[in-house]
């Protein structure tokens, strides 16, 4: 869909390092757009679902029998991606997220992205993967799951990563419990499967009646 090109890099090296981070522009007969939930394009810098429509697009699912109805994925044409991301004013889109990962906390949008990014600054911190649970006060709690370095001490990582969300993100969005797990699932194609993650921890929260925000847990950190 997007190039990140020879020039781009270049400007990229030579003090605009941000543009590296970028997916680049969209390719020739590529056309992309970024809208909200009822399909309209949002402002520039702004997140919403990256959509794309070209000869690119796949006709449709061969599912004989079994699903023909293509209007959750393509509409008038566009084939709605199911990724975040943010356009500039020069066409370059950046990736933030996974709709289906986005977590809402009593109205406010989270992408786990950007807490998963400064909780893997914290040193001694192998892998983390951020979800949202069920909780009964505010829709969904911030989790998250993180794997030790082999010289890392577990026991102090959750107060470690507590401490330094403080100091680097705003109070919603910084986790209410930090779990240290032994390693994370993956799916098939070597991504961390957030959904089964999710589900025994939505499940332990409800049979807890979902404790508030802030509860104590195993490694829990406000």
């Amino acid at each position: 869909m997007t190039v990140l090109d020879a020039s781009q890099h270049a400007r990229g090296l030579a003090g605009e390092p941000e543009l590296l981070s970028s997916a680049g522009r969209p390719a020739l007969g590529v056309e992309i757009a970024v809208v909200d939930e009822a399909g309209l394009p949002v402002a520039l810098g702004e997140a919403g679902e990256v959509i794309t429509r070209g000869d690119h697009v796949m006709a449709g699912y061969y599912n004989p029998g079994v699903r023909t109805d293509l209007s959750k994925a393509v509409r008038d044409g566009w084939l709605h991606t199911g990724d975040l991301g943010r356009l500039d004013a020069e066409g370059n889109l950046w990736l933030v997220d996974r709709k289906g990962d986005m977590i809402i906390r009593g109205g406010y949008n989270i992408h786990p992205r950007e807490v998963e990014d400064v909780v893997a600054e914290v040193a001694g911190v192998h892998e983390v993967a951020v979800v949202g649970v069920d909780d009964a006060d505010w829709g969904q709690r911030v989790v998250a799951l993180v794997t030790a370095q082999p010289d890392a001490d577990p026991t102090a990582l959750p107060d470690a990563i507590a401490a330094h969300c403080r100091d680097r993100l705003a109070s919603y969005k910084k986790p209410k419990e930090v779990r240290v797990v032994p390693e994370l699932p993956l799916n098939s194609t070597g991504k961390i499967a957030k959904k089964d993650l999710k589900a025994p921890l939505n499940a332990e929260a409800g049979a807890a009646g979902a404790a508030p925000a802030g509860g104590a847990g195993p490694g829990a950190a406000s």
